[in-house]
Parts: C-alpha cells; structure tokens; sequence
C-alpha cells in the first residue's frame, strides 16, 4: 500500500570536484520531513578535498563511482 502521507523517496545526486556544491545540497536534504535515500554518483573525481568528503560519506549514503 502506498503511504501518500510521508511517501520514501530516493534523492540521486552527482558529482565531479564540486566540494561546495555537493555539501550545500546534502545539507539542504536534512531540512526533509519525508523519509528519505541518497544516492551518490562519484563521476569520476579527482580533486583530494572532494574524494576526502566521498570517502566520509560513504559511511551515510550509498555511494556509486
């Protein structure tokens, strides 16, 4: 049966070495009233500040490269 009132919703989100953006979006998500998944596709990035960030969220979030 489907819950119209607090529907689960998958949230896909990608990225290649945008740090900011990145963490400006995942952190717009936790203002979600809904339960909710993020999924991560990793295009590829090489900057280390972003794959520090990848490597941390892997722990929270599916994650795809």
């Amino acid at each position: 049966m489907l819950n119209k009132i607090n529907p689960k919703v998958a949230i896909f989100c990608s990225t290649y070495n945008r740090l900011e953006i990145l963490t400006k979006t995942l952190d717009s998500y936790k203002n979600f009233t809904t339960d909710y998944d993020v999924i991560i596709v990793d295009n590829g990035t090489d900057d280390p500040k972003c794959m520090e960030l990848l490597n941390e969220l892997e722990k929270e979030y599916m994650f795809f490269c």
